[in-house]
């Protein structure tokens, strides 16, 4: 029986989302969200997103806006990985990239599917 061959490690490239919870005695309507691309050295796809979950998880954050009101940062999810080419990087390297119909317009967020 042969031994399985061990995956060599790549780079990718993971874009997660953040939404912002605002604890306050106003009501706020509408929240803040934030889109974040992490550099994930992995295994597989499914792994890189694992990592990247895990990466992103790690910077929940807490702090009070000038208002007084707490804001808490909270991951809400991993939107996509890709697969880079490079096996380097330096200014100006392409870590992220989609294709996408004027109809699908820029932002496939996490809002629609919350």
């Amino acid at each position: 029986m042969r031994k399985a061959k061990p995956k060599k490690l790549s780079w990718y490239a993971a874009r997660c989302h953040f939404k912002s919870e605002i604890e306050s005695k106003r009501k706020y309507r509408t929240h803040l969200w934030e889109e974040a691309f992490f550099l994930v050295y992995a295994m597989s796809k499914k792994h890189a997103e694992r990592k990247a979950k895990h990466l992103a998880q790690r910077k929940k954050r807490t702090y009070k806006n000038f208002a007084g009101d707490v804001v808490t940062w909270r991951f809400a999810g991993v939107i996509d990985v890709c697969a880079l080419t490079a096996t380097s990087f330096h200014e100006g390297s392409e870590v992220y990239w989609r294709f996408f119909s004027r109809e699908d317009g820029l932002d496939t967020s996490v809002r629609n599917k919350s």
